[in-house]
């Protein structure tokens, strides 16, 4: 087992992820003209909960990342974050925009994270957290099945024609093994077709990189959901499996912050990883949610009301990008630090739940249901 931290290669890859993620946060490519030769900064008041918490953990680690890296340093005065440059010179907003582009094209660079060994720590993570939210569950030996589940890197057919299908996140509750893709393994082709197709927001392939570390730890917790599942023989009789879809999104993200505070994965959470991570991902569901028309946003509301059980129309569970909005946005609406909650949201899905899911009715914990927007 990987219990030893990531090689030099993947902490260099974090590094610079930490610092495109503070560098965003000067939203320098957002600026009209006229602003481009001002000042470039921000007040660490006007961020929201999930930024807040990235930079002001990460803080100190960022000021060495910067020095190092960029040669500039990290100046906070009276909570208004800027970067200075030679000659004692504040950078201004088309410099840090230089900044973001230079940083964007050395995470374009195979190697930098290890996904396999990543895939590992996370997958232990969640087993010792689940062993424990999961007892006096309805799946049999908790502990023993959790062993049994493993990771896989997907295996590239070669063939153009296969890439779509060879850059997802899925399950086998027969095999009990969850498959990723290694896009270093995979190729320039998976990159390409990732960033032009998932990525939202500022699209290069040095995103993408970043971007598919980051859902070894989001799309894992959502993923191993689906396992357990078919351990404690959950059916789900929906042609597109909206139920299992609602369960596995339910705790996707909570689980994700549980684990970061597992004193055995420090290597893989540095201060304020898991904020960052969250920070992305959040990011990119609200982005998503804000695209839906209002006959969409009602069959979410009714989704999230049934407990997973009314489904939305076949037209939204036939859209893949758009049923994929619907379990980011659970997973946001619903996201929660609290261990007590976590724990009744597992106990929701899978004490004395077995066979047909929707033969017992369940009540959604609404009091964990804070909605997305206050985390961004």
């Amino acid at each position: 087992r990987m219990e030893q931290p990531p090689p030099s290669s993947s902490k260099q890859g974090i590094s610079l992820s930490r610092l495109l993620s503070f560098l965003d946060l000067f939203k320098s490519f957002g600026r009209a003209e006229d602003e481009a030769d001002t000042t470039g900064s921000f007040l660490v008041k006007d961020l929201g909960p999930l930024a807040k918490g990235f930079y002001t953990e990460a803080k100190e680690d960022i000021k060495t990342i910067a020095k190092d890296e960029l040669k500039v340093e990290l100046r906070e005065e009276k909570g208004r974050v800027e970067l200075i440059g030679k000659g004692n010179k504040k950078l201004t907003y088309a410099q840090v925009c230089k900044l973001v582009e230079g940083t964007e094209a050395r995470l374009d660079t195979s190697g930098l994270f290890d996904y396999d060994g990543t895939m590992q720590l996370v997958l232990e993570g969640c087993r010792r957290k689940l062993a424990e939210l999961l007892e006096g569950s309805s799946i049999k030996d908790i502990s023993k099945s959790l062993q049994d589940i493993k990771v896989n890197p997907i295996q590239g057919s070669g063939a153009d024609f296969m890439v779509q299908y060879e850059v997802g996140f899925m399950a086998s509750s027969a095999e009990k093994t969850i498959s990723y893709p290694n896009i270093d393994k995979l190729g320039e082709a998976h990159v390409k077709f990732i960033m032009e197709n998932y990525q939202l927001g500022r699209k290069s392939k040095g995103r993408t990189r970043r971007d598919v570390f980051f859902w070894c730890f989001d799309r894992t917790c959502h993923e191993i959901t689906h396992i357990l599942q078919g351990l404690a023989e959950q059916k789900d009789k929906n042609a597109y499996s909206m139920s299992a879809e609602h369960d596995a999104s339910i705790g996707a993200y909570s689980l994700l912050w549980a684990i970061s505070k597992d004193p055995k994965l420090k290597a893989i959470f540095p201060p304020g990883f898991a904020s960052e991570v969250l920070l992305k991902t959040v990011a990119d569901d609200l982005q998503s949610s804000s695209k839906w028309d209002e006959k969409v946003g009602k069959e979410y509301a009714a989704w999230v009301d049934s407990f997973g059980c009314e489904a939305p129309s076949n037209q939204t569970c036939e859209d893949n990008v758009l049923a994929s909005s619907f379990c980011g946005r659970l997973s946001s609406d619903y996201f929660t630090k609290d261990g007590k909650e976590l724990a009744k949201i597992f106990s929701l899905i899978f004490k004395d739940r077995t066979g047909d899911v929707y033969a017992k009715k369940i009540s959604p914990p609404k009091s964990i249901f804070r909605g997305i927007e206050r985390l961004v």
